[in-house]
Order: structure tokens, then C-alpha cells, then sequence
């Protein structure tokens, strides 16, 4: 079986942290590698003098490297036998997340988020929504500072489509040794259309309803994200699952509305599949 690779980028902050502790704990039950990625800019302005700028594009390397060892001996003290590259590379972050892990062929990548509002929240929605919806492999994005536990129940939203499969068989691959329950959620207001696509989507699970424990909640809401906000709140669930099978469902949950958009509303971990035009 193929050693999964987990790409975290950090700038060392405490949401970082959080996300490379979820990224150590995954490492730890499926023997996955990390690869942590620090991003920094030079400073490039006219109005400095040459000396100033070297000076102080020196001392971001050298935070960048310092901030790197630290995190490397962090994850040392919690596990040894985690393999772990560091990379140090110069560039907007969002896009040296989305080169690398096409280069190194990551399987995931995890990353922190902020609970932001305003101008940041654009920001930082706008950069995750980005990651989510253009890096080819999946994206965890974690809340901080909100310390994660166990995951041992996951929210898996869906819309009960034969192309979901192979990522369903990917997220029992990767939570197999968690022992984890996984709700499939469906929002559709049109009920018979839904029951008649739950029995076809049963159908194509086959054997992998057996491999772990699988439950159904369906609704019949007209507003999907509202629904899914909803359900969060009132579920019992330390993940919530995206397959992200069609763009404008994507686009529903993360993009249309930076104020309503999941990846900085989300009050647990959330996993993003690719998803597909």
C-alpha cells in the first residue's frame, strides 16, 4: 500500500499548530509522511535602502528556517518514526501549496484556518476556497485554535452520484483505523427523486457499507448550505466530509458567500474532495 504524504502548510501561528496536530495524529495511524511548507516574501521596495532589504529579506529566512526546526522537533517529541521534509520556499503561499503538492504527488493537504471577519475574513476565505477548489488532491482545513480530539464520528455530505465512490473508498482507506462511523447527508427537496437515488447510491457502495459503520440522514431543505449549517450544530460529528462531486455544489458551500462560507464558519475539521466541473 502506498505511504500517504500530507502536505501542512504553517507560519508557525497557533491555528498552524493546530493543523500540524492533526496533521502528526493521521500521521500517527496510517504511517502517512508530512511534508512541512513554509512560505515567505521578500521585500522588494524602492523606497528602502538595498542594505535595509537584504537585511530584512535575511531575517525572514532565517525566521522561516528557525520556525521550521522548531516545528520538526515538535513533531519529534510527539512521534519519532514520522518522516518529515521540510521545504522553505519563496512565494505567495497559496500558489507554492498548490505547486508542491502536484510536484511531491500529496495525497493531502492540511491546512489551518481563522475564524476571521472583514477584510481578513475575504482573505483568508478566498485563499482557502482557492486551495480547496484548485489543488488536485483533497484539502483538511482545521479551525483554530479550537484543539481537536478524536475523530470518530464523520458527516459525509453527498449527492448520492456513482462518481463519489472513488473518494468514499479513499476517506474508509484513510479513517479505517480510527474505527470511525461515517453519516452520509443528502439535501434534496424533492423527496421521491431522493429516496430513488439513495437505493441506486446503496447499491454502488456494495461492500463498503460492511468495511465501516455507515448511517443515512436525508433533507429536504431548498437551501443547502443552510442546511448543512444546521445539521452541524445539531449532529454529533468531528468531521465533515465534502465529495464535491459537481463545481456549482462546491461553489455553494465555499465560495458564493465569503460571509457564509464554510471553510471559516465550519465549527469542526472539514475534508474537501476535488471537485469537478
Amino acid at each position: 500500500m502506498k505511504q500517504n504524504t500530507l502536505l501542512v502548510p504553517t507560519d508557525f501561528s497557533l491555528t498552524a499548530y493546530n493543523a500540524l496536530d492533526f496533521a502528526i495524529a493521521l500521521a500517527k495511524k496510517s504511517g502517512a509522511a508530512i511534508i512541512l511548507l513554509h512560505a515567505y516574501t521578500t521585500w522588494d521596495s524602492s523606497f528602502i535602502s538595498k542594505t535595509s532589504r537584504e537585511e530584512e529579506n535575511n531575517k525572514r529566512v532565517g525566521d522561516g528556517l528557525i520556525g521550521l526546526y522548531k516545528s520538526l522537533e515538535y513533531i519529534r517529541e510527539k512521534d519519532q518514526g514520522i518522516v518529515v521534509q521540510p521545504l522553505l520556499l519563496k512565494g505567495p503561499v497559496s500558489d507554492l501549496i498548490k505547486e508542491v503538492a502536484k510536484a511531491e504527488n500529496c495525497d493531502y493537504v492540511i491546512m489551518g484556518t481563522n475564524g476571521a471577519s472583514g477584510l481578513e475574513a475575504a482573505i483568508i476565505g478566498s485563499n482557502t476556497n482557492s486551495i480547496i477548489q484548485d489543488v488536485h488532491c483533497p484539502v483538511f482545513a482545521i479551525p483554530g485554535p479550537v484543539k481537536i480530539g478524536e475523530i470518530k464520528d464523520i458527516i459525509c455530505t453527498t449527492d448520492f452520484h456513482s462518481s463519489e465512490i472513488r473518494a468514499i473508498k479513499n476517506l474508509v482507506n484513510l479513517f479505517g483505523p480510527f474505527s470511525v462511523t461515517v453519516t452520509f447527508y443528502n439535501v434534496n427537496p424533492d423527496k421521491l427523486e431522493q429516496n430513488e437515488m439513495l437505493f441506486k447510491f446503496q447499491k454502488n457502495l456494495g461492500s463498503l457499507l460492511e468495511e465501516i459503520p455507515c448511517h443515512f440522514n436525508l433533507s429536504n431543505d431548498r437551501d443547502v448550505l443552510e442546511s448543512v449549517e444546521n445539521m452541524l450544530y445539531t449532529c454529533k460529528s468531528d468531521l465533515l466530509v465534502t465529495l464535491g462531486r459537481k463545481r456549482a455544489f462546491f461553489e455553494r458551500l465555499f465560495v458564493k458567500s465569503k460571509a457564509k462560507s464554510l471553510s471559516l464558519n465550519c465549527p469542526i475539521p472539514f475534508l474537501a474532495y476535488p471537485s469537478e466541473s
